[in-house]
């Protein structure tokens, strides 16, 4: 699919009157721009080698570049003169001042004439002080040219920068000092004397302790930080292939774990910070970008095949990144009050800076594959038939006269032996194009980008695309007044795949279906004659529509005004559009017998938030005061509408006028509002003692009138030890700082109007429309409350070669929101209220190290581990435990169940204990009966497998269920590695889980002999008596149920993976140095390039049936992860 094909598909949406004044001050600062950028064609550019020419020759070659006439007085000037000369592409005005300086003329324009003349005045320096030229190229350490690198002559005024290639020219005394400078760089100084050409190397600012970090509402370096606060660079995340910015965390950050939930493109991933906080509410980090808060979940209005609906996020283009900043502590949550329980993930994209205008192009192009060693290794189809016989035969055996009546194969004789896992995975292409201009001059500074994304799955029929654009724009009006803006318009088109759970699911139907059934018709159509009813799931995944495509537009206009020094008074206006379409279409040929269907789902989010905030900051002497005052108003609102038919006319129309029945129709539309005031307050003495405190006040419309606002403050202190006078003996260690806070942050993620009451209109009473309530109101709703205390220090060594941050935290959550059931009379099952509560504990460590400094060769590392436990604490009304049922049992699909228990971590499994096989059916000396699942009153016998009678009542029943597992892992991290060697450079990323338990639906469908195959690992089920395996006997109706929810279906998830490996090479500059061209790096990325693990489906880490708290660690017909192998270009202009 084209860029023109995916904008093609879009259609107009309404936009709101703040979307409207958004665009209409970004239209005033483009304007600006422009203006701005048409007044410097007059500064235009030329180019001259350095080949010895004359003035005269000169004169005549920047006619030529520029069409204006050089007019000059022969008889005064010199025109022979010979200058030895290179510059390229500098702007007119700086070359003519470097040229004419030589031979003390001057000039000035006239119209299209530039008029040289002797200068009358005198020179710059005395008679006495000679000068001279001085010449030389500025590149960064790994031989990179370095544009706008200012260079500046200490003691006097002259001044230039360095063009694309990092040449400069600059006239100054005999003997003095350059001074080379760039923001993110560490100065140097260069003594002149003697010299006419200095070329050095620029080298980045220590990266650890001076590191701007964003914080919420400011900036602070990351050695005065008092929070837990982890940050990610956006250089270390460019040009990997991943369609959501959410993936790029993980591994790269302590105390954050994240689970790629499926494999299917666009998908979401479910990010947890510090824990499990919530039971019924959301668990998702609030996420703000460039000051505006974002969608964070799926913006779909149909799950109706399942699959892994697409992520909101996923319209930011990661290579737009500057930085993503994640707050974990009260200190640092506290400014975002009822939003923060589960953290904050702050999102920074790129700005414009002062200097030449650089132009960079991307470009990467790829392959995705699933890994086929862990596909599960099928019968063929003889064995298949073979054992649906057998398993036929136990049944009848066993008295079950219930069983279908065909038998595979058909009457017409057709035996394939067909691998459906290889017909529906494929070898898929992945790509990525991206351009983007940045720069600025004195007042006004830039950033524009365009990329486009393209992602086919390894499912057939299923991709992504998007295509969007970026333009970042700051504008100096005065010295105290400031404008700008950031805007990004984003269009992305889904095509999902109908998997997960169920009959439709096309990876369990691969797994389900027997190889003896033909993917094609002789006459090369697709087969869909399955008389056991399983559909082809080719057929289905090409002939399916099942699309979601979302057109986005966020961003916002700020104003900011410096009212005395160190006083400013900052106001912002953003916004977060969205216009969502779904379409379904169910062809009748998709399946046998099929009848057609189709559903279409449209909608629009439109969510606005104005914050005005008085920051300011004042140092005198040792005393440091910082201070912040905010008040923001924010609405989201919502509309959508739906409608369905069926039994349309043709299967070549998938839009809803062809169906001849209208199934449904509905609409729908929420709102919710957000009013808050905020404030910090920040003090620190001689960088020694530090303390800051913050509070915010919200007040939400998603609660009860009588709770509707709440206050969340927090404090934070830090004592920097190393500053003390007893330290200073102590060189080895340059910064030890101890910190410690507190404070409390609120969820307030449950549905708009649920403390309101909620009322259906689906009722009807005597043929009329009627109206009922369906929720009962409660007025006292209120904010899930989470109580946080941390304890942490930082420590550089080694003049901040090792860095080393740890935290250890504990987080309490208090008024959870649960139903709690309520008696039938009420004519209600439950009432949201707010009770129970969790813990979460644990302890984090980063380790940052800069192993390796050498001219040619360096080595950089960073290790993050995260240890954190979960426990449930209470549950409504006294209740001890809650036991969830997870799966839909159909065709043979697994059914899991998840119990939260007072003492207990979140994501605990919960179901029966098996103790392997019955070897004889004597080994069943007690009689032991099955009275819960499978025929009641069976006794167990030989092939059976053999379950613990926990309360000893010899039956196995729902009373020997037990937790058998749990999907929270112990500990997560990540180890980070960078080298370099003169101009190659390798980074290499390591991700592990350690600890969690996964529900492995897969194997379950492949070796509970349920349907029409199975793995080969069914070749060692037990047949006779005596027979050793830990495989049961297999039979159709499971009169003992073998199959149900065990320990046998767990597995440890643990895993170590090669997330990331890119090598890079980037070319020498000499071979471009008479183009535009500033630098080309060549690159190889690998990514999920194998994964060392004991877990034997797809892939450990996997959630297919959402991001419920019991949802995590459920494998069950998943999308497939893959390995990636793509190779890219990157080139600056």
């Amino acid at each position: 699919m084209t860029f023109y094909d995916l904008i093609r598909h879009g259609r107009s949406a309404i936009l709101s009157d703040q979307l409207m004044r958004v665009m209409k001050l970004t239209t005033i600062l483009i304007l600006v721009f422009l203006v701005h950028a048409s007044a410097a064609v007059l500064g235009q550019r030329i180019t001259l080698h350095k080949d010895g020419k004359s003035l005269k020759q000169i004169f005549k070659s920047i006619k030529k570049q520029t069409g204006y006439n050089v007019v000059w007085p022969p008889d005064k000037i010199n025109e022979e003169a010979v200058l030895n000369l290179s510059m390229n592409n500098i702007p007119l005005d700086e070359a003519l001042r470097t040229i004419l300086d030589l031979q003390n003329l001057g000039y000035a324009i006239r119209g299209k004439n530039i008029v040289v003349f002797m200068k009358d005045r005198p020179r710059l320096y005395n008679t006495a002080d000679t000068t001279k030229l001085v010449t030389g190229k500025v590149t960064d350490t790994k031989g990179m040219a370095m544009p706008g690198i200012t260079v500046k002559h200490k003691q006097g005024s002259a001044v230039v920068t360095t063009n694309q290639n990092g040449d400069y020219t600059i006239r100054i005394p005999e003997k003095g000092t350059l001074v080379f400078s760039y923001i993110g760089f560490t100065p140097q100084e260069i003594a002149t004397s003697g010299k006419t050409q200095i070329n050095l190397q620029l080298v980045e600012q220590e990266q650890g302790l001076s590191e701007i970090v964003v914080v919420g509402y400011g900036t602070q370096k990351k050695k005065d930080l008092l929070s837990a606060v982890s940050s990610i660079k956006g250089r270390e995340i460019e040009n990997l292939p991943v369609s959501t910015p959410q993936s790029l965390i993980q591994g790269r950050a302590s105390g954050v774990q994240v689970v790629q939930n499926s494999g299917a493109p666009g998908s979401a991933v479910t990010l947890r910070i510090r824990g499990t906080t919530s039971i019924n509410a959301g668990n998702d980090p609030l996420y703000i970008v460039d000051g505006v808060p974002v969608e964070s979940g799926s913006l779909t209005g149909y799950n109706g095949r399942g699959g892994t609906p697409p992520s909101a996020l996923s319209a930011i283009n990661a290579d737009d990144i500057e930085s993503m900043e994640i707050l974990k502590d009260a200190g640092a949550l506290a400014i975002y009050g009822s939003r923060a329980a589960n953290g904050v993930v702050l999102i920074t994209t790129k700005r414009g800076s002062k200097g030449a205008t650089t132009y960079n192009l991307s470009y990467y192009r790829g392959v995705q594959k699933d890994n086929e060693n862990t596909r599960p290794k099928m019968l063929n189809s003889i064995q298949s038939l073979e054992l649906i016989q057998e398993q036929r035969a136990n049944a009848i055996n066993d008295g079950i006269t219930s069983l279908y009546s065909f038998i595979l194969p058909d009457n017409s004789g057709n035996l394939a032996n067909t691998d459906w896992q290889d017909a529906i995975l494929r070898s898929a292409p992945i790509s990525n194009y991206e351009l983007a201009i940045r720069g600025g001059e004195n007042k006004l500074r830039f950033a524009l980008s365009g990329n486009y994304f393209d992602q086919e799955g390894i499912i057939i029929n299923s991709g992504y695309q998007r295509g969007g654009g970026r333009l970042n724009l700051d504008y100096d009006a005065t010295d105290k007044l400031k404008f700008g803006s950031n805007l990004s318009v984003t269009r992305y088109l889904n095509r999902r795949s109908s998997t997960d759970d169920g009959g439709l699911s096309l990876i369990q139907v691969a797994l389900k279906k027997s190889p003896a059934m033909p993917l094609y018709n002789p006459n090369g159509t697709l087969y869909n004659d399955d008389v056991s009813g399983f559909i082809n799931p080719v057929a289905y995944a090409e002939r399916v529509k099942y699309e979601n495509q979302v057109t986005s537009l966020l961003g916002n206009v700020y104003g900011e005004f410096e009212i005395i020094p160190g006083l400013r008074l900052r106001s912002t206006l953003g916004v977060n559009y969205a216009s969502v379409l779904d379409t379904f279409f169910e062809p009748s040929n998709a399946t046998r017998n099929g009848v057609s269907s189709g559903f279409g789902f449209s909608s629009n989010v439109t969510g606005w938030v104005n914050e005005n905030t008085l920051s300011y900051a004042k140092t005198i002497g040792n005393h440091k005061v910082t201070g912040l005052l905010g008040y923001s108003q924010q609405k989201r609102r919502s509309f959508g509408l739906q409608a369905s038919g069926s039994q349309y006319a043709t299967d070549n129309i998938y839009t809803l006028n062809a169906a001849s029945i209208a199934t449904g129709v509905g609409s729908s539309v929420s709102a919710n509002g957000l009013s808050s005031a905020f404030a910090r307050v920040g003090y620190s003495f001689a960088d020694k003692y530090l303390l800051e405190a913050t509070a915010r006040r919200d007040g939400s419309s998603r609660f009860g009138a009588n709770k509707r606002y709440a206050m969340f403050p927090a404090v934070s202190a830090a004592w920097r030890i190393s500053n003390e006078s007893f330290w200073s003996g102590i060189t080895a260690v340059n910064d030890f700082k101890l910190r410690a806070s507190m404070g409390r942050t609120g969820n307030q993620s449950i549905d708009d109007y649920i403390a309101q009451g909620g009322y259906s209109t689906s009722s009807r009473y005597l043929g009329q429309s009627g109206v009922h309530m369906t929720t009962i109101p409660n007025p006292d709703l209120t904010w899930e409350t989470t109580d946080q205390y941390n304890i942490g220090l930082d420590i550089s060594m080694l003049n901040s070669r090792i860095t080393l941050n740890a935290d250890v935290y504990l987080k309490k959550t208090s008024n959870l929101l649960l139903n709690v059931p309520l008696p039938g009379t009420t004519g209600f099952s439950s009432v949201l209220q707010n009770v129970g509560a969790t813990e979460n504990k644990g302890l984090e460590f980063t380790l940052d190290t800069r192993n390796i400094e050498g001219k040619k060769f360096t080595w950089s590392s960073s290790f993050n581990i995260s240890f954190n436990k979960n426990k449930v604490l209470s549950l409504n009304s006294g209740a001890n435990e809650i036991i969830l049922q997870k799966g839909a049992g159909l065709t043979g699909s697994l059914i899991s169940y998840s119990v939260l228990r007072v003492g207990e971590s979140i994501g605990s499994f919960y179901g029966w204990k098996s103790n392997g096989v019955y070897q004889y059916t004597t080994d069943n000396a007690t009689g032991l009966t099955s009275t819960s699942i499978g025929a009641n009153n069976y006794v167990f016998k030989g092939g059976d497998m053999m379950f613990s009678d926990v309360n000893g009542n010899k039956t196995i029943d729902d009373g020997d269920r037990m937790i058998i597992g749990s999907a929270l892992p112990k500990f997560t991290g990540g180890f980070n590695n960078s080298f370099t060697y003169q101009n190659f450079d390798l980074n290499i990323l390591t991700t592990f889980v350690y600890g969690n338990d996964v529900v492995n639906g897969s194997r379950f469908t492949v070796e509970s002999d349920g349907r029409f195959s199975g793995s080969l690992d069914m070749l060692r089920r037990w047949r006779a008596e005596g027979d050793v395996t830990d495989i049961p006997r297999a039979n159709h109706a499971d009169p003992a149920g073998n199959k149900r929810f065990s320990n046998r279906w767990i597995e440890d998830g643990s895993y170590l993976r090669f997330k990331t490996v890119t090598l890079g090479y980037k070319l020498p500059t000499k071979l471009f140095n008479k183009t535009p061209i500033r630098n080309i790096r060549v690159y190889a990325t690998a990514q999920n390039l194998f994964t060392i693990t004991n877990y034997t489906g797809y892939d450990p880490e996997a959630s297919s049936l959402g991001s419920g708290v019991t949802d995590i660690g459920i494998d069950q017909g998943t999308y497939p992860q893959y390995r990636t192998f793509i190779f890219g270009l990157s080139v600056g202009f």
